[in-house]
């Protein structure tokens, strides 16, 4: 189940409050990552998982590239996570580990990501 089912379910039984309350939760999660703080975002992500909620494309994507961006690059193994949850991976998921592979130098292992 997906943060967008939820609010969708939620807003259908006129559970406005409770609808506000879970988005407010996905943009503070968003919120963590854009800010910088990827570890307390990977907890959160860990406490979604643990709940029933299934994250999406787009939070996989953002944590990606916040792990990236921040320099854990090697964290960055969630795109696998993304594929035995049945979420196929897209350029916005690859470009920030393609990016840090070959600032590393990393060509040929960049190029093996692909395949």
């Amino acid at each position: 189940m997906t943060y967008s089912t939820i609010v969708a379910a939620l807003c259908k039984a006129q559970a406005m409050d409770k609808a506000v309350e879970v988005l407010n939760r996905e943009w503070s999660y968003t919120r963590l990552l854009h800010s910088g703080r990827v570890d307390d975002a990977m907890l959160n992500l860990e406490q979604m998982i643990s709940e029933g909620v299934a994250p999406n494309i787009v939070i996989f994507s953002t944590i990606i590239h916040s792990l990236c961006t921040s320099g854990k690059r090697e964290k960055a193994e969630l795109i696998f996570e993304m594929i035995n949850r049945g979420i196929c991976p897209d350029t916005i998921s690859f470009n920030p580990i393609i990016d840090n592979l070959c600032k590393e130098g990393r060509f040929i292992e960049s190029e093996n990501s692909l395949a």
